[in-house]
């Protein structure tokens, strides 16, 4: 099988369920019309976690906070300031890092997160981790929250660089009072790479088959 990712105006890039891409497949190499071609597009499936799951063992822990508003909850920090552990408690291993940047103009805002998350994956990259190092991108699944998203194609490349850098993006519909809980389940499944909590309801980003009407 031969994957060939088509997105948004040929757009080869990390993208979510939502927002239309597809892959289409060719058997055999056979690439001519009247090749038997499967296309599929991206959707949201429900995934629960096993109570067999176990956590890999890892050697570092980062969640970073996209605008989610509990810099009120810990110290004040902004996205050009040093990663707080206030949230949460100090004994559960994870360090947080909020982005919460004052710019009024969206684009900006996103690029100074960009380049605040950059320079995080750096220093862990830099400091050649021997064993897994877990990065989480926390974002909430409606308005602006969705263009953080865009975020995750960095955590994607530096997985590419370092196999032991594993990432996942957690969409949160509103609720964040069981984060802690949030970061330990996801730990326990690391091959799931984008996940939405909506409704109650886990949803973890996966294939299905498009139904085509022959020509």
């Amino acid at each position: 099988l031969h994957p060939l990712p088509v997105g948004k105006d040929g757009d080869e890039g990390s993208q979510t369920p939502e927002q239309g891409s597809h892959v289409i497949l060719h058997r055999d190499g056979d690439r001519q019309e009247n090749s038997d071609a499967l296309m599929l597009e991206p959707h949201w499936q429900e995934r629960g976690i096993g109570e067999d799951a176990v956590a890999p063992t890892y050697t570092q822990h980062l969640a970073i906070l996209c605008n989610l508003g509990l810099e009120q909850r810990a110290s004040q920090n902004g996205a050009d300031e040093e990663p707080t552990t206030a949230v949460g408690t100090h004994t559960d291993g994870v360090r947080y890092l909020h982005l919460n940047a004052a710019e009024e103009n969206i684009e900006h805002r996103f690029h100074t997160y960009a380049a605040r998350v950059f320079e995080e994956i750096r220093r862990i990259l830099e400091g050649k981790p021997r064993g897994k190092v877990l990065i989480h991108l926390l974002v909430f699944n409606r308005g602006e929250g969705r263009l953080s998203v865009g975020l995750a194609g960095l955590l994607k490349t530096a997985s590419m660089e370092n196999p032991n850098l594993v990432g996942q993006v957690i969409e949160l519909d509103g609720q964040t009072d069981a984060l802690t809980r949030i970061l330990q389940a996801n730990a326990r499944c690391p091959s799931d790479q984008a996940i939405c909590y909506r409704d109650g309801k886990r949803l973890v980003a996966s294939w299905r088959e498009v139904e085509t009407v022959p020509a």
